[in-house]
């Protein structure tokens, strides 16, 4: 809609006002009523008004109540209603604002006058609409961000070790993991090699997407490490870890793309009972006879750098 396309309904009932009006406006589309009920169902047609100018003193239905009708009704409740009238006391005045009116104008009118604040109206109308149409763009765009986002979830979800495996290979365990978005930059992992349990707790550069897709790229290559490769020394397993992720992503000294991951990870022999652990910048904590110890990883980071 531009300003010179908006529809205009103006109502009063003399139809020497209604052809003033209509001469004045004459640049706008304008539609007519004579009486209250007409207005009304004009107010719906389509496309709506975009302001409706409206006479106080009208046979049967008043303005005020044609006001305050349109003002109910949730599809007519955002057209902005300028009273044109004769009724030009304080209390009338007080009365047609009370009923939902944004301006008020007394006959007979300033010509000039009038072109201004119609104008006035209907730009503020036209923004109104336009910020509408935007936010429900935004919306609908957002909508479907996090459909998709949330899909990955589930996929990032599934990546994740089973409980069933879990409660069978740990039974005596216990997992929190929160996510700062819907998807997360932390994982964890399982894995079996002979007698030996491979765990790593990592938590990747960044939150949500990048985060999470780095994730991905974590669990993937500790499968090829651990699975394929069947390395289970903890220290070993994340210098290759470490090693595939620079070169997977091709990070150098100049590179953009200096992202990795802090991880833990520990290997536990079923046979002797003794537990092994290797950490890059992240820590674990062991707790034996009621002391807590904690095990602090190196200032190494798992991606492109240098040890500190």
């Amino acid at each position: 809609m531009t300003d010179n396309t908006a529809t205009i309904l103006i109502v009063d009932d003399s139809g020497a006002n209604i052809q003033l009006l209509r001469n004045v406006l004459r640049r706008y589309n304008i539609l007519d009523a004579n009486n209250g009920p007409e207005a009304i169902r004009l107010s719906l047609s389509q496309p709506k008004p975009d302001l409706i100018l409206l006479d106080v003193m009208m046979p049967g239905m008043d303005g005020y109540e044609v006001c305050r009708q349109i003002r109910r009704n949730e599809k007519t409740s955002d057209i902005p209603i300028i009273f044109v009238t004769g009724q030009t006391d304080p209390e009338s005045i007080l009365n047609g604002f009370e009923a939902g009116a944004i301006d008020y104008i007394s006959k007979p009118f300033n010509v000039v006058e009038l072109k201004v604040r119609v104008k006035t109206q209907v730009s503020i109308k036209m923004a109104r609409d336009q910020n509408r149409r935007l936010v429900r763009k935004i919306e609908s765009i957002n909508q479907k961000l996090t459909d998709s986002i949330r899909y990955a979830q589930k996929i990032q979800k599934a990546s994740l070790p089973k409980p069933e495996y879990l409660a069978n290979l740990l039974p005596e365990h216990f997992i929190l993991l929160k996510p700062l978005d819907i998807v997360s930059g932390d994982f964890y992992w399982v894995g079996e090699v002979d007698e030996y349990t491979v765990i790593a707790v990592a938590d990747c550069t960044g939150h949500g997407v990048p985060g999470a897709i780095m994730s991905m790229f974590g669990v993937a290559f500790l499968h090829e490490i651990v699975g394929v490769k069947r390395e289970k020394t903890p220290a070993v397993i994340i210098n290759e870890l470490r090693r595939i992720l620079i070169e997977f992503l091709q990070q150098s000294e100049d590179s953009e793309v200096k992202d990795g991951m802090d991880i833990s990870i520990i290997s536990i022999n079923s046979r002797n009972r003794r537990l092994e652990y290797a950490g890059a910048f992240m820590s674990v904590y062991h707790v034996r006879n009621g002391i807590l110890t904690e095990l602090k990883g190196d200032h190494m980071p798992v991606s492109y750098g240098e040890i500190k």
